[in-house]
């Protein structure tokens, strides 16, 4: 009897210890690995949008910077056919872009970035009348 009991409590006990590793060993990285995934998913979206922003951004700053030269550029035609109020918003309008400038250089460190808002802003200011 002691011996069945003993036979009884190793089956049961190798029963379950395979039950566990199927459970350990079959479920857990079928669990991880779609964790991952989901992961890697979550990850491949944000930088998706993160990049898409940032450029969105970087275009929008860029215009802005375009149609404030523009604007200077006409208040200094102005100013040079003789008006004072144009020449003094030209000098005001001058000091806005350099600290926008100033401003655009510490939001977008990187060089690339830089040459692209030139090229953006020459296009634009390209097409001032």
């Amino acid at each position: 009897m002691a011996i069945s009991a003993v036979v009884l409590g190793i089956t049961k006990t190798w029963k379950c210890r395979k039950i566990l590793d199927k459970d350990l060993i079959g479920l857990r990285p079928i669990r991880s690995s779609t964790k991952f995934v989901a992961m890697k998913q979550l990850f491949v979206i944000s930088i998706l949008l993160l990049s898409l922003y940032g450029c969105n951004s970087l275009e929008t700053d860029a215009s802005k910077m375009a149609s404030m030269q523009c604007e200077v550029k006409a208040l200094t035609l102005q100013a040079m056919s003789g008006d004072e109020a144009a020449a003094d918003a030209a000098q005001e309008m001058y000091e806005e872009i350099e600290a926008f400038r100033v401003e655009i250089e510490q939001k977008y460190p990187r060089l690339e970035d830089q040459m692209k808002i030139r090229q953006l802003v020459f296009e634009v200011s390209a097409e001032c009348r």
